[in-house]
């Protein structure tokens, strides 16, 4: 264990920004004390905190001298790290979270290193994550499981990893030489959630960095992602811009020199190539990378060297850069302005009776499920509802429960149901009540639902947090029925007096109409009813017919039996009087035959008679009247053929 001397400047200043961590700051005052390595001194800035974090900083100080404390009279009147860093005087400086512990030893082994590799400007460890209560964190799937895990790299590799990767280093376990920061500067004050990554990538343009491979922090995960570097959508969206001012160091021209040392796999394309052709190499690798903030920055540098006469004919002699259509080309596929898609609530409090994002804090939650959303919650103007701002898509939010409780204890200091929801707040923006839906249900049919809420009482002036659970289904498919009908309905009731009337008498002729429509069918009804009956008599009569008919059918078919067998004995009866027939026509012929030849023998004696008759008539004229006389007797006894 090394002292220092009086009067001699402490080797080590651990710093420590401090804010609303009460419950933690203690622990870790306690594990700097602690440590084998007491040759520190501790600067502290606490940003203005809300709880009792100063009342347990004040006692520290009191009792040890090497404790200095500055409190800042609002929250980010500076830099928290920067203020400390700038009343520090040791030679080294180690950073501390308040939320955070060093093991026993670690400023120990990290000091050790430092100085015997003065090549080395800063030193990091891995980290034990462990959860608010100060247990292992049981999620290995979170973010800070294994990050922190790393290799050690060369300062190019390093930058390498951070300009696909991003950060990757554990800021709490940092022991990092006063003179970087005097040669380099201090952390930029305006970033809030990447300044510590912008620090890294500046000091290994410069200088080597080593990790430890021991585990000597103790990295607390809180709930709800509560950490300042938490998982929160104001995180997220301040990254972004954060990342676009970050990936400048890689074409400053400190970095351009050594570009072919950090992306090897271009090398041969950079080594001799002038700074415009770096940059363009840069701006291409940026655009394929999946982090909508390098595509941003990729396009982005690719229009600032086509704006460029200069650089613009540079390339196209170089690389044989078309000036105009390849950029184009490229800035139609790409996509650099993506978003976050995951559910986002918000909480705006209302300061001097105003809202604004300033006074606000966001937290992601799970689509389609109910989630557990917890939001901190600072004290507000009371005479001004609290504003909370359930999700920036368009959805139906299902509300059970809105609960403002007490960050220090969990204690519930105010709630309300679904069933009371409506009478506690009142709804703005693209929000509407789901009448049809129980008494929580909530439409956004926009991306600014608000629900103001009315109902909360005079609150103990305590560190709050706003609890609500919800779930919200985003999918407009199966919504879009409901966001027609409230959006029809809503503008039913923006609707003029005028328009009321119209519909009223339209209604009324509507009515008229279907009054006479009523009685058509009632007409309608009674010629069906009497069809109806006609069908039933139909139907009887029809039934006595088939009745009949049966009878019909069977006295036919005795008939048909019946007739079968005369007609079998009419067709035995034919046969016999086509035999007779036969016989007769055999008789007829004979009989033809012989009445021939009796017609001949007629004919022989008519002829004969002719002649007789003749021969009479010859002697009729030729004799005289008196021998003639007997014979005219006998003439007309005979006939007058005579």
């Amino acid at each position: 264990m090394e002292h220092r001397n009086a009067g001699q400047p402490p080797r080590v200043s651990v710093v420590i920004p401090s804010y609303n961590h009460e419950p933690f700051i203690a622990r870790a005052l306690d594990s700097v004390l602690a440590q084998t390595y007491q040759d520190f001194e501790i600067v502290i800035t606490d940003d203005a905190s809300t709880d009792g974090s100063v009342d347990v900083l004040r006692s520290y100080a009191k009792q040890d001298p090497r404790i200095r404390l500055f409190v800042n009279r609002f929250n980010y009147e500076t830099h928290s790290v920067n203020n400390c860093i700038r009343h520090a005087c040791g030679e080294y400086v180690a950073l501390l979270h308040s939320d955070d512990e060093f093991r026993p030893t670690k400023l120990e082994k990290q000091v050790q290193f430092l100085d015997d590799h003065p090549e080395v400007a800063a030193v990091f460890t891995r980290a034990r994550i462990v959860n608010q209560r100060g247990q292992d964190f049981p999620d290995p799937t979170h973010w800070s499981a294994t990050i922190f895990n790393q290799p050690n790299r060369s300062r190019h590799e390093w930058l390498n990893y951070f300009f696909a990767n991003g950060n990757c280093l554990c800021h709490p376990s940092v022991v990092i030489r006063r003179s970087v920061y005097d040669l380099l500067g201090l952390y930029n004050p305006l970033m809030g959630a990447l300044d510590d990554f912008d620090m890294w990538v500046r000091v290994c343009l410069r200088h080597e960095i080593h990790v430890l491979p021991q585990a000597l922090v103790n990295f607390r995960v809180l709930d709800g992602e509560g950490n300042a570097s938490g998982d929160r959508p104001e995180n997220f969206r301040r990254a972004q811009f954060e990342w676009l001012k970050i990936l400048d160091h890689f074409q400053s021209g400190e970095a351009l020199a050594q570009l072919h040392e950090i992306f090897p796999e271009m090398a041969d394309q950079v080594r001799d190539a002038s700074d415009a052709v770096k940059r363009h190499a840069l701006a291409r690798m940026a655009v394929t990378s999946e982090n909508a903030a390098h595509r941003f920055w990729g396009i982005d540098l690719l229009y600032d060297l086509q704006s460029s006469l200069e650089t613009r004919s540079e390339l196209a002699h170089q690389i044989g850069l078309a000036p105009d259509g390849d950029f184009v080309k490229l800035n139609g596929s790409l996509n650099p302005f993506a978003i976050e898609h995951r559910p986002t609530a918000q909480v705006f409090w209302p300061v001097a009776g105003a809202y604004s994002e300033l006074n606000s804090r966001s937290a992601y939650f799970a689509r389609s499920q109910w989630s557990d959303v917890r939001i901190p919650l600072p004290a507000w103007d009371a005479a001004t509802p609290v504003r909370f701002d359930p999700c920036t898509v368009p959805c139906v939010i299902n509300i059970a429960e809105v609960r403002i409780r007490s960050r220090s204890d969990g204690a519930c200091l105010w709630k309300c149901g679904s069933q009371d929801l409506k009478e506690a707040v009142t709804l703005a923006g693209t929000a509407l009540w789901l009448s049809c839906q129980g008494g929580g249900s909530i439409l956004s049919t926009g991306t600014d639902a608000q629900i103001y809420l009315n109902g909360i009482p005079q609150l103990p002036d305590l560190p709050l947090e706003l609890q609500v659970w919800l779930k919200v289904e985003t999918d407009l498919i199966a919504v879009e029925a409901e966001i027609r009908a409230v959006r029809s309905l809503a503008a039913e009731q923006k609707s003029t007096l005028t328009t009321l009337e119209t519909q009223v008498e339209a209604l009324g002729r509507e009515r008229d109409a279907l009054e006479r429509g009523r009685d058509a069918l009632e007409r309608e009804r009674d010629a069906l009813e009497r069809e109806r009956d006609a069908l039933k008599v139909a139907a009887r009569e029809g039934e006595e017919n088939s009745r009949i008919l049966a009878t019909r059918v069977e006295t036919l078919t005795t008939i048909a039996a019946d007739r079968e067998g005369v007609s079998r004995e009419l067709e035995t009866r034919l046969e016999t009087l086509q035999a007779s027939i036969a016989g007769r026509d055999m008789e007829l012929h004979r009989l033809r035959a012989e009445t021939e030849m009796l017609k001949a023998e007629t004919q022989m004696l008519k002829a004969a008679g002719a002649e007789q008759a003749l021969e009479l008539q010859t002697v009729l004229n030729s004799r005289s009247w008196h021998y003639t006389r007997p014979l005219r007797g006998l003439r007309r006894i005979l006939g007058r053929g005579w």
